[in-house]
């Protein structure tokens, strides 16, 4: 398989979403958490979020970085939006091909 490695600084996808709710996002975790019940939801960052040194503790998964949002089988199909914010310190380093973060129909 093909290793993948990104760093990003800046992350927006922009999906549709009906009858959804909103889940406003401030910090490195509360982002981790919209893959475990906000797929379908209006995402909202709420502040500047640096994953910098979230990925280095917590969410480092084995020095992997950042496990992406959504996957093939069960597809973000939410709304995200920046709100004018950044998203910073974004690092990928996965052996996958199923790195889908949005799904669109």
């Amino acid at each position: 398989m093909k290793k993948i490695f990104y760093t990003m600084a800046l992350i927006l996808v922009f999906c549709g979403t009906a009858g959804a709710a909103t889940y406003y996002i401030s910090t490195p975790e509360q982002l981790d958490g919209v893959r475990t019940g906000h797929l379908n939801d209006i995402c909202i960052l709420s502040n500047d979020i640096n994953l910098t040194t979230y990925l280095g503790g917590v969410g480092s998964d084995d020095g992997k970085g950042w496990l992406p949002i959504g996957t093939l089988a069960t597809p973000f199909t939410g709304t995200f939006d920046g709100n004018g914010h950044v998203i910073s310190g974004l690092r990928i380093n996965r052996d996958t091909t199923d790195m889908s973060a949005c799904s669109v129909t």
